[in-house]
């Protein structure tokens, strides 16, 4: 088997019949002076291993050094943000979006529920999981080590934008190359190989409701005959935009037309059907009791909450701090041996505020009041509530908004030394060594459910410590013993007004968690002209690699009245690979016939082996046909696959996984697709259940990765052409088709997959949920939140839904679309100008969510799982125009988003989502050498969203940080940026 792979992997250099192609980079502007005084046949671009050949066969595109700087961008999110093919994956990013770094919501250390990476993904494609992305991301050709608390992936932001000298992306299946993760494409970060000289350079920008960022940086280095070397330093950053301080933010309850949620921090109390009103109603709660009335809204209406936002305070966009170092040094050992060490150093703090402590589940109380509670307070007039009645409120009025903030730290460091060999002839040999490790910490506040609930008294047979003071000091209701009482009992109307020492048991918790992930890569690479064609030289490259990934993390929940530690096993993964390349060129301008002016075919492969998951072979083939001299016709077909990450394995064990009880109250909100038709639930006004005989009030799930995932495998192929009719003029188009095997994917939680065996409801189809089911549930992870002890969280009869939610392997999954991009240069008496358009189209994306579940078409809302759903914009572009003369240069960028479907609901009538279009201007003035003193200095205005322009309207129940289309993209609004930089 062996053998018969090694031939498999040899043949690709020597076959005659393969295919290579020609990828049309759109790039907006020329290459860098860095690469300018670089022998072009020197440069190994993206997608292969041979020196000056274009990647085989499909489609790329590229953001050279000058378009970088007309974006503004102070980091590569934002970088990334602006390019159409560039997708949010799981991060939650999305085009155009303007946003720095990630959204708030993605920053804490509540384990099991991400952290603040960011993974951008291409053309929307599946694959994507909460450890890791379909997407491979490189640094100059080289991997990096993962970030994140429960993530392995390539965090981008660690990477300053001011030494990127241009970012490849390729947007086939990128195995044959570069091995796993490559199922989507890839991204490659090209950093500046030299630099003589000293440059400083800085922007600030700023936008309405408080946001700023910045990004400072320092370069000098030298060249000498023999020896080079640089060093450059950056610093970057920006301040937090709270929800509330954008105009678009509107957390309602469309269903409603209300605010999210009844736990204000004046609480509400609740009654049920009354002489007063009929159904359930509500009043306010003062410092001293119980309002006199419930709420009104106009004079007939009747029982209205009173309503409030747990997120207006959070942030939209978060608090960030990075620091770069990066250096070369490079050294003519000889004539034909040449030393490069590359290094550098990241640190990044990304702090962000969810507006509620921990979670939504524990953003506030739902409790039951007895007649013996010492904060009781009399039923106002006119109603019943047989001495009992429920208070609803949050925590918020007790807990400055600076301690409810959660905060993310990343150290990375890094070093790649290269040693390049002239063998003889155009051969050369490079073998390097890569090592990378990366540190992510996380804090945020956490609450002390247990403690809590010890200070509360929900009946007259509780046996809390609240309770038991009540029980002994306000028997007799003197002034004496109600003070004792109080003194050990949660004030629910006023929570400010509780004993201090039981506000600090609640909220003086904190959990830490803690992640480090460590690489080690070495690779020989053999390239050169094996025999000389008519068409022109057949080059190849072979070469082989060793990689060595090890990671660990771990937790600790550090609470007043206890503390947990949860730390997995570390996990080490090694990969063993093989791979060759070639580029035939049949037909070039020496040989060129009628209709066949060049004919160029090629083929890679590369052999896999895991000390896990086996051996795994994946070709690819490209050809490239260029009829007559304005047009030539592309095609190309391969393999790829991803492995499951370090973080993969950690997460498949008991030891890595997570079972949570939550009760139906606690889930906020509570979605439609968790409702058994069998076991009805009724949605409440602030979007929590209450369901049958409220009984069924706990939802339990497991969260990690399944034991038995198995590496996704895709295939991929696209046609396509590059027409130049005329100078300055130049058109391309792609049509595009990848296919997905074993794809990674999380489970929905819907009634539909329970007789797949992905969850179990309570008396469904005559399924009756035991103890011993739950046991064998919760034996399946470490860390079992909603526990007390070895005590069950609650009995079988008040179980809903046993659910594992574990990344599994999807059956199928296919998607299909067009890649276009058109520009013209010309100039003008004036100056040069150059118009442009660069975009990608969804055409199809099918999918076979789990063995035994239908097709579903996800660009057909009404085959989405519940309402609600929404197919996602299918199309992006983004359009420029552009003009420089001399020293000036300005620029006018369109970005679109396609509007999409929304599948009605019965209380949501919404049935589609609008498109979204954004303005961004650049003008830039460099000095000439004339100027004297400003010779060598640029000024530069940047100006993104520049008329302000909100997301689309999405309404929606379950948006708790504000019902835009923030799924797709958001916005910090208009963002005016100004630079400077001076070179010496």
């Amino acid at each position: 088997m062996k053998f018969r792979t090694f031939i498999l992997l040899a043949s690709t250099c020597l076959a005659p019949v393969v295919f290579t192609g020609q990828a049309y980079a759109q790039s907006s502007a020329p290459a860098s002076s860095d690469e300018e005084n670089v022998d072009k046949d020197e440069i190994v671009v993206t997608g292969s291993n041979i020196r000056g050949i274009t990647p085989a066969g499909g489609n790329s595109t590229a953001v050279s050094k000058q378009e970088i700087e007309a974006r503004g961008a102070t980091s590569v999110t934002e970088l990334l943000d602006t390019i159409p093919q560039v997708s949010g994956g799981a991060s939650n990013q999305g085009f155009g979006t303007g946003i720095p770094q990630v959204s708030a919501g993605q920053v804490g250390a509540s384990f099991g529920s991400g952290t603040s990476v960011i993974k951008p993904g291409l053309r929307q494609n599946p694959g994507d999981s909460e450890t890791g992305t379909s997407t491979l991301l490189l640094v100059n050709g080289l991997r990096t080590s993962g970030t994140g608390i429960t993530q392995n992936v390539a965090d981008p932001n660690t990477i300053p934008v001011s030494i990127i000298e241009r970012v490849d992306v390729s947007l086939d299946g990128g195995s044959a190359i570069y091995g796993s993760d490559a199922i989507g494409g890839v991204m490659n970060f090209v950093t500046r190989r030299s630099f003589e000289g000293a440059e400083v350079s800085g922007k600030y920008g700023f936008a309405e409701g408080g946001y700023r960022n910045w990004d400072v940086n320092a370069t000098v280095g030298k060249k000498w005959d023999n020896f080079s070397a640089f060093i450059s330093y950056n610093y970057a950053g920006s301040k937090p935009l709270q929800n509330n301080k954008v105009d678009w933010f509107q957390p309602l309850d469309f269903s409603t037309g209300y605010e999210r949620d009844l736990r204000c921090n004046t609480p509400n109390v609740q009654f049920g059907s009354s002489s007063v009103v009929a159904g359930t109603h509500y009043y306010p709660s003062t410092a001293t009791g119980i309002g006199t009335a419930p709420f009104t809204t106009t004079g007939t209406l009747i029982g209205t909450p009173n309503v409030c936002s747990l997120g207006a305070l959070g942030y939209k966009s978060p608090e960030t701090e990075r620091h770069n170092v990066y250096g070369v040094v490079a050294v003519d050992l000889s004539d034909s041996i040449e030393f490069t060490l590359r290094g550098r150093y990241a640190q990044s703090r990304v702090a962000a505020i969810n507006g509620y402590i921990d979670n939504p589940g524990t953003a506030g109380y739902t409790t039951t009041i007895t007649s013996r509670n010492p904060w009781y307070r009399p039923v106002p007039a006119g109603e019943t509530a047989n001495g009992n009645y429920t208070v609803l409120g949050n925590f918020s009025s007790f807990i400055p908004l600076e301690d409810r903030e959660a905060s993310t730290f990343f150290k990375q460091w890094g070093a790649v030394g290269e040693v390049l060999a002239r063998l003889g002839g155009d051969w050369q040999g490079k073998f390097t060594f890569n090592y990378d490790e990366s540190r992510s910490n996380a804090t945020a506040p956490s609450t002390d459910t247990a403690a809590f609930n010890q200070m509360l008294m929900t009946s007259n047979t509780s046996t809390t410590s609240c309770a038991v003071a009540a029980n002994l000091n306000f028997t007799s209701p003197s002034a004496g013993n109600l003070a004792a009482a109080q003194a050990a009992c949660f004030n629910v109307f006023n929570p400010g007004a509780t004993n201090p020492a039981l506000l600090t048991k609640i909220t003086g918790g904190h959990l830490d968690s803690f992640a480090r992930d460590r690489i080690f890569q070495t690779r020989a690479v053999f390239d050169g002209t094996v025999v000389t064609l008519p068409g022109g030289p057949l080059k190849a490259a072979i070469g082989a690699e060793y990689f060595v990934d090890s990671t660990t993390n771990g937790f600790s929940q550090i609470l007043p009245s206890t503390t947990t530690n949860f730390r997995p096993p570390s996990v080490t993964q090694k990969v063993w690979s093989v791979f060759s390349e070639a580029n035939i060129p049949l037909v070039s301008e020496e040989n060129a016939t009628p209709f066949i002016r060049e004919l160029r075919l090629s083929a890679s492969g590369r052999y896999d082996k895991f000390n896990r998951y086996g051996g795994t072979f994946n070709p690819h083939f490209g050809v490239v046909w260029r009829p007559i001299d304005i047009l030539a016709l592309r095609g190309a077909w391969g393999k790829s696959f991803r492995a499951p990450t370090t973080m993969d394995v950690i997460a498949s064990s008991p030891a890595g996984s997570q079972v949570n009880f939550r009760t139906v109250n606690q889930v906020f909100p509570f979605s439609q697709a968790l409702i058994n038709p069998s076991v009805p639930c009724v949605i409440n006004a602030n979007s929590t259940a209450t369901c049958a005989g409220g009984q069924l009030t706990t939802l339990a799930t497991i969260q990690g990765t399944s034991p038995d995932l198995k590496p996704q495998n895709g295939k991929s192929w696209s046609i396509g052409g590059d027409f130049t009719p005329v100078a300055g003029l130049r058109a391309s188009l792609t049509y595009y088709v990848t296919t997905y095997e074993n794809a990674f994917a999380n489970p929905s939680l819907n009634p539909a997959y329970s007789t797949l065996g992905l969850g179990i409801y309570n008396n469904s189809a005559g399924t009756a949920i035991t103890q011993s089911m739950i046991d064998a549930f919760i034996a399946q992870g470490s860390v079992v939140i909603g526990q007390t002890g070895t005590s069950p969280p609650t009995t079988p009869s008040n179980i809903y839904l046993l659910a594992d939610i574990r990344t599994v392997n999807m059956k199928f999954s296919r998607v299909s679309g067009l890649d276009y991009s058109l520009r013209y240069d010309f100039s003008t008496g004036f100056g040069k100008m150059w118009a442009s358009i660069n975009g990608t189209h969804n055409l199809s994306n099918k999918s076979v969510p789990y063995p035994g579940s239908p097709t579903v078409n996800n660009l057909i809302v009404s085959q989405g799982a519940t309402a609600g759903s929404e197919t996602g914009p299918l199309g992006r572009f983004t359009a420029q125009l552009g003009l420089s003369s001399g020293g000036f240069r300005t620029q006018l960028t369109l970005t679109h988003l396609d509007g999409f479907q929304v599948l009605p609901t019965a209380t949501l009538f919404q049935s589609s989502v609008d498109s979204w279009n954004q303005f961004g201007l650049y003008t830039s003035y460099e000095f000439s050498e004339e100027s004297r003193i400003l010779s060598g200095t640029q000024i530069s205005v940047t100006v993104n969203n520049l008329f302000n322009t909100p997301p689309p309207l999405v309404k929606s129940v379950a948006n708790i940080a504000g019902s835009v289309n923030g799924h797709f993209g958001d916005t910090v609004g208009r963002v005016i940026q100004f630079g400077l930089r001076k070179r010496f």
